[in-house]
């Protein structure tokens, strides 16, 4: 038996690689932290400065569907418009991750942040103005990956994904984000998806030297790989930065790969899109024929990431680059709304 030579796909945001290599000595630095109260009125005038400049204004749903900077339609934006005109309802399904990944030198601060409400903003106001455009009853469904993720793949002892997602949840109803909605994936793949991710784990794990031989290898290995999971910022670097441990983090990113393709590979077998074909299909990573909404807020994607604040707008970065370039002596500034750490501000 031989493996596939390509991986599953994963949003190119979220492959993007720490800006430098992980030194040991960035466990000592000194990191102060000042923690700075953020209202609503503030947030809120953020994510209306960035909704205005994704999502920019069309007379007709072609022509919106074809300037938004907030998704894009991967085929002929013609017949996907006609296909909306033809439906009642416009409901859209995308699988995705939300939260944050448990890796430290990604996100110091586990909670979602300004990152991941940007990006649900950014889906809520394209799908109002696609009502305002069509007439029509909008609603976009994230399947939420946390939880068969964090399990399956992951394999994280003291998951926080229902913590995670209420916090997220909150703020969305905060803000007044109502065309989307969050689901737990579980919802939808179906009774078979358990025993069929089993099978494929197995079948898998007898051949996962072949693994290499994918195109895809390199910047999904490179994925799994930083984020292996970690309690604190010093053992993660640790974990990094010592011999001993790079064995185990490399055994455990090759069983996160098999496990990752069996996640996609049950859901194939089971029919996943053909259980949910009510649904619109949509996507964060490129795939033909489906609508793809971008995930990258700033570099990279939310879950990768920490929130990070500047004049011009919302970014986000590894929070191991954030304290690489923090000049000695400068506290590092967290925005805090309602007992949550939201933001960096450089």
């Amino acid at each position: 038996m031989t493996l596939d030579k390509k991986l599953a796909i994963i949003p190119r945001a979220s492959v993007t690689s720490f800006k430098g290599r992980v030194k040991r000595s960035i466990a000592d630095k000194h990191i102060m932290v000042v923690k700075k109260a953020v209202g609503k009125r503030e947030i809120q005038r953020i994510l209306d400065t960035d909704a205005r400049r994704m999502v920019k204004s069309g007379n007709t749903l072609r022509s919106f569907l074809e300037t938004n900077k907030v998704a894009r339609y991967n085929g002929s934006v013609g017949e996907f418009a006609g296909m909306l005109k033809g439906r009642k309802t416009l409901d859209f399904l995308m699988v995705t991750y939300m939260g944050k990944m448990y890796n430290n030198l990604k996100s110091d601060f586990k909670n979602p942040d300004l990152s991941n409400l940007v990006f649900v903003n950014r889906v809520n106001a394209f799908a109002r103005k696609l009502h305002e455009l069509t007439g029509k009853k909008v609603q976009v469904t994230i399947a939420t990956e946390n939880g068969l993720f964090d399990r399956d793949v992951l394999r994280i002892k003291r998951p926080l994904y229902r913590k995670q997602l209420a916090q997220l949840q909150k703020l969305m109803d905060d803000f007044g984000i109502e065309y989307v909605r969050l689901r737990p994936l579980d919802e939808f793949v179906g009774s078979r998806y358990q025993g069929a991710f089993r099978r494929s784990v197995s079948r898998l794990n007898k051949d996962r030297g072949a693994l290499p031989a994918s195109a895809d290898f390199r910047p999904v290995f490179e994925t799994f790989y930083s984020s292996y999971p970690s309690d604190t910022f010093r053992e993660a670097v640790g974990n990094y930065t010592d011999s001993k441990t790079q064995e185990r983090i490399e055994k455990w990113t090759l069983d996160a790969l098999v496990r990752y393709m069996s996640f996609h590979a049950a859901r194939s077998e089971t029919d996943f899109w053909g259980i949910n074909k009510g649904y619109i299909r949509c996507s964060v990573s490129n795939r033909k024929g489906v609508l793809v909404f971008e995930y990258g807020v700033g570099r990279m994607s939310p879950l990768h990431g920490m929130a990070v604040y500047r004049k011009n707008g919302v970014f986000t970065e590894h929070f191991y680059d954030v304290v690489n370039a923090l000049p000695e002596g400068k506290p590092l500034t967290v925005w805090i709304y309602k007992d949550m750490p939201v933001c960096i501000v450089e």
